[in-house]
């Protein structure tokens, strides 16, 4: 028995990884992590999502990692990769909302906090309305959670009979099989703002002293690598596509406060947000 994470990486722009986000399910069963059954779960979960997000989101792949085996949490590291494709199900017929502006789906477990989880490209102006205190609500709920027209949605999948196993939520450090909680439902959460462009932008600036300084360090450990030759079974051509990749990383990193300072727009594109009351 073990628990086994399924990340499945969705993006606005085809099969392109620039953009891309995932969204996390653990789930416990007793089969081995290429057991065709867990792919049906796999591609159960994907269905599910589909009927939550509009088509101009693409659903691009699938990871299954095997996170916690019996009592440990030092399982085999193997991970196995379904491909997919299509987008999601409902049809877009007006900008999105910007991609921060999710919804917040709740997983109540049998005992303990609850856990949340956030989906984006599932809003447009016409899914929301203000409220009176200053916030937003759904205004059309039954979309995800079902109702008297909807018989299928999100939530009744997700509350449903999962093909194999069983959603949990992992306690860690110690995440195993035995310390983790039986996730009993799947709710609707409403809306959840991630982040305004303002508290991105003051969080960046410390982000990108910290990466500089993490690259820097990685680059003179590649330094002394290259210097004490070829150690610990390091080909040269590896040794020089990290250096690469380090470079590369760099330079991105060291442009990201000039791309902000010259307040470029991050997700072109995208709708606005309705009016809150009072402004």
């Amino acid at each position: 028995m073990g628990i086994f994470a399924f990340k499945i990486f969705k993006s606005f722009g085809g099969r392109s990884n620039r953009g891309a986000w995932s969204n996390l399910y653990n789930i416990v069963s007793d089969l081995a992590i290429d057991h065709p059954s867990l792919r049906e779960t796999a591609e159960y979960i994907v269905g599910a999502e589909k009927l939550a997000h509009y088509d101009a989101v693409h659903f691009m792949r699938c990871h299954i990692k095997q996170v916690a085996e019996n009592y440990t949490n030092r399982p085999a590291n193997r991970f196995v990769t379904i491909e997919l494709d299509g987008t999601g199900a409902r049809a877009l017929n007006q900008d999105l909302l910007p991609p921060q502006i999710c919804v917040e789906i709740k997983r109540d477990a049998v005992e303990g906090r609850s856990g949340a989880m956030l989906l984006r490209g599932c809003l447009t102006a016409n899914d929301v309305q203000s409220s009176n205190d200053a916030s937003y609500v759904l205004a059309t709920p039954q979309i995800f959670s079902g109702g008297s027209a909807l018989s299928d949605s999100f939530l009744t999948r997700l509350n449903g009979d999962l093909p194999e196993g069983r959603f949990v939520m992992p306690n860690p450090p110690a995440i195993t099989v035995q310390t983790s909680r039986d996730v009993v439902r799947h709710r609707l959460g409403g809306v959840a703002i991630v982040q305004t462009t303002k508290r991105r932008r003051s969080i960046s600036s410390d982000r990108v002293r910290v990466a500089q300084r993490q690259l820097d360090d990685a680059r003179a450990r590649l330094l002394r690598l290259a210097g004490d030759g070829l150690v610990s079974g390091i080909s040269g051509n590896r040794l020089a596509t990290a250096w690469t990749i380090v470079q590369g990383a760099l330079e991105v990193v060291e442009a990201l406060p000039a791309l902000e300072a010259a307040g470029i727009d991050l997700w072109p594109g995208f709708g606005q947000l309705p009016a809150l009351p009072g402004g």
